[in-house]
């Protein structure tokens, strides 16, 4: 019997895969743009912070502990208000 990652050339694809959902950590607006930050967990392996603008990805950072993924996103939030570049 073939293994998953052994399927036919001609094989059907699976389903799409699906987010996983986040955990809210916070949302504010700046510039007249709603922002939120989402922290999502990767396996057992860590934390990964998202920044949403509307509902549009923007920046995402993976960190091993949770803790730090807080405050980088923290930090982030701090520089996204004060309307710098990235």
């Amino acid at each position: 019997m073939r293994g998953e990652h052994e399927k036919p050339w001609n094989a059907k694809p699976g389903p799409p895969r699906q987010p996983a959902p986040g955990e809210l950590l916070f949302a504010f607006t700046a510039g007249g743009v709603a922002w939120r930050c989402e922290l999502r967990v990767v396996r057992d392996i860590g934390v990964e912070a998202q920044f949403f603008c509307g509902d549009e990805f923007r920046s995402g950072r993976f960190w091993p502990f949770r803790e730090e993924a807080i405050e980088w996103a923290r930090r982030e939030r701090a520089h996204i208000e004060r309307g710098l570049p990235r």
